[in-house]
């Protein structure tokens, strides 16, 4: 599994590096990590999946900074308690006293703000996870290759092996 950067982070979230740099400078989790000069920090999983709902505080509902911060830790908690998988899964977060509620179903709340964690994992996983191997049209007909230059240049000798393969009858009936 590959490092996750402040590349990563920009990449999911659309922030800038300057604007990324200006939201972890403001997390304590984050501003008190050592930095070793000319050497980029990695992220763990959690950490990806934190700033990507920090930022969509920001940008989606319009949380201003100072709240995002203050929510952070009470997030990051929230995040990494033993707790069911669930596409409905939510956090609940109470800006007056800064706390966060996983939950596995749409609640029913009185006051506060219902984040739907579903799209975030949907866009962590697309992006962080390999996409599945497309298979190719390599141009192979019943009569052997097709002629098409690139593929018949990945196709080589396997083509011609193929051509060989193919009864003559078929071969005739296919020209005549």
């Amino acid at each position: 599994m590959r490092s996750i950067t402040i590349s990563d982070l920009c990449e999911l979230t659309g922030y800038s590096r300057d604007q990324m740099r200006g939201l972890l400078a403001e997390l304590p989790r984050f501003a008190r990590r050592h930095a070793e000069a000319r050497v980029a920090r990695v992220y763990s999983n959690h950490d990806v999946m934190l700033v990507v709902v920090l930022c969509r505080l920001e940008t989606v509902y319009g949380l201003r900074r100072s709240i995002v911060s203050a929510l952070c830790e009470s997030i990051a908690a929230s995040l990494t308690a033993p707790r069911k998988v669930s596409k409905q899964a939510c956090l609940i977060l109470r800006a007056h006293d800064a706390t966060c509620e996983y939950v596995d179903t749409a609640p029913l709340i009185d006051d506060g703000l219902v984040v739907a964690l579903g799209p975030i994992f949907l866009a962590i996983d697309s992006y962080l996870l390999p996409t599945p191997l497309v298979q190719r049209d390599v141009g192979l007909s019943a009569t052997g290759t097709q002629h098409n230059p690139a593929t018949a240049k990945a196709v080589g000798r396997q083509g011609r092996v193929a051509r060989e393969m193919v009864p003559r009858h078929r071969e005739r009936s296919n020209h005549g």
